[in-house]
């Protein structure tokens, strides 16, 4: 079987009904009523004989068509359907652009809309006032697909550089919870944001000198004057009495007090 030329396949005409012309190996040239020209494939799994699009001409050319036919071939080997291939590859075409619109803004408040049901109100607002102030100006309109460590780090550093410590590791485990949430969506294949908890400073730790045995009357008596609620000063004599954590006397019932 001669192979065809690419003046066969720019000069086949519209005849008023649907031709082909064979190029071998299982590609052909379809020629519609109409004069639509598309790339097709033959091959058979399995004994089952199908047939697959893999182009329309002239966007894909003879040349790009032998090569996509050769691919389509390598598929069949493994017993692998080049027409499912091509949907996937498809699909995947269509998550990239729709990715590229999807600014990190836009995700960002997809996910909060997802979560703020199981927050509570101050937590909701803690969440979006941390995100509008130092997010959304500086990666909020960039596609969430280019963003990158690099830009996540620039970002953190600015934070940082207010002295503003434990704000920048809450904006960290934040955003990085909006990549996780893309990343299930389907919207991304990796996360910028996952190993960059180590790039964060760390506040230094200030040891508080303790107070001496001889200094708690004094204490006591400086606590009394001290303008706070009641439940306050008698929360600070019940832990140094009792050398309790903070957490169990705030959470503490009169039943489990002796």
């Amino acid at each position: 079987m001669s192979k065809l030329t690419a003046v066969q396949v720019r000069n086949a005409k519209t005849t008023g009904k649907a031709y082909k012309l064979a190029d071998g190996f299982g590609l052909h040239l379809y020629v519609s009523k109409t004069g639509r020209k598309t790339w097709r494939y033959r091959f058979r799994i399995a004994g089952v004989e199908s047939v697959c699009v893999i182009g329309e001409y002239p966007q894909m050319n003879l040349t790009d068509a032998r090569s996509a036919r050769n691919n389509a071939r390598d598929l069949v080997k493994v017993g692998k359907n080049p027409a499912h291939a091509r949907k996937d590859e498809i699909k995947a075409r269509l998550i990239d652009e729709l990715v590229k619109k999807e600014t990190f803004e836009t995700v960002a408040l997809e996910w909060v809309a997802k979560q703020i049901d199981s927050w509570s109100a101050s937590h909701s607002n803690a969440v979006m006032k941390s995100l509008t102030a130092n997010v959304f100006p500086e990666i909020g309109n960039i596609p969430i697909g280019d963003i990158t460590s690099p830009d996540l780090v620039k970002m953190m550093e600015k934070i940082e550089k207010r002295g503003a410590l434990e704000m920048a590791r809450k904006v960290l485990q934040r955003i990085n919870s909006v990549f996780m949430y893309a990343n299930r969506q389907g919207k991304l294949s990796d996360n910028p944001a996952a190993n960059l908890k180590g790039s964060l400073k760390t506040r230094k730790v200030v040891h508080r000198p303790a107070l001496s045995k001889d200094e708690l009357p004094q204490f006591f008596k400086d606590l009394e004057k001290a303008r706070m609620h009641i439940s306050t000063k008698f929360g600070l004599r019940f832990l140094i009495l009792t050398a309790a954590r903070t957490d169990e006397v705030r959470r503490s019932v009169w039943s489990e007090i002796d």
